[in-house]
Parts: C-alpha cells; sequence; structure tokens
C-alpha cells in the first residue's frame, strides 16, 4: 500500500516541481485533479458507485473525443491555484487505493495548461528501485520532466 510521502519531503520535491513548472510557464498555478477516463462509465453516479472512496466527493465529468471514441473524464470539481494543496489531493487519492492503477497513466493526476492553452499532466510516483518520491510531467503524452528527491 502506497503511503503520502512525508511533508517534508514533498517540499523538497516541490521546489524542484515549482522550477520546472516557472521554466515551462505555468507559475502562476492553475490545475485540476482528474481522477479518470473511463469509456464506459458514462454519468457521475455510476463513478461514484463504482469508486466508493469516491461517494462523498464533489466530482464533475468531462466529456471529450478522441480518435473517434468518446471518453468521459472524472475530475474533481475544484480549480487549485496552489500546487501544494493539488498535490495533497492527489496524494490523497492515490493512498485510498480504490482507484484502478493497472498502468501508471491510471492514478490520479494533476491536469494544467499553459498561458497559451497547452495542456500538462503531473504524475506522482513512488519509485520503488531508488525508494524516493517521483514527479512526472507530461505533455501531448510525451514525458518532458522527471524529478526526484537528492
Amino acid at each position: 500500500m502506497k503511503q503520502v510521502p512525508p511533508v517534508e519531503e514533498i517540499k523538497q520535491e516541490k521546489s524542484e516541481l515549482v522550477d520546472e513548472l516557472t521554466k515551462l510557464n505555468l507559475i502562476p498555478f492553475k490545475g485540476e485533479v482528474q481522477l479518470g477516463a473511463y469509456r464506459y462509465i458514462m454519468n457521475v453516479a455510476v463513478f461514484k458507485h463504482t469508486f466508493k472512496c469516491v461517494e462523498k466527493e464533489n466530482i464533475r465529468m468531462d466529456t471529450i473525443n478522441v480518435d473517434g471514441k468518446i471518453i468521459h473524464k472524472f475530475i474533481i470539481d475544484k480549480v487549485f491555484t496552489d500546487v501544494d494543496e493539488a498535490i495533497k489531493v492527489q496524494l490523497d487519492f492515490v493512498n485510498r487505493n480504490c482507484l484502478p492503477n493497472k498502468d501508471f497513466e491510471d492514478m490520479p493526476f494533476i491536469a494544467t495548461l499553459d498561458q497559451s492553452g497547452k495542456r500538462f499532466s503531473i504524475f506522482w510516483k513512488k519509485d520503488e528501485f531508488e525508494s524516493k518520491n517521483t514527479f512526472i510531467i507530461y505533455s501531448n503524452g510525451q514525458r518532458v520532466w522527471k524529478g526526484k528527491r537528492f
């Protein structure tokens, strides 16, 4: 079972993360925490029924078309302007261990846009091999940055 890293570890990692967010023109920060995206879960009520750990959460659904397939994204219905708060919420959902995590991409992540509207995703994972916490930033499906606590 994964656990949220201690606050002092997050702060050290966050400084690297904030430095990178600044370089990518993502500060001032404005982001959301996405819990999952599904083709066959078509509304919030079914999502909450399927994943009991989110029953009491304020969640919204956005629908997008990807290569002709309709995808329903389930997102915490709050815009975060503080990176620390978004990370805390993201890690809280990771630690609940009730959402699918077959692949790294299935984990809850932070979604944000730069000033031109380009989308970025921030993932957190525990690097078991190196026993360190890692943040990874993707844009358009490509990893643009990976940072660890040194």
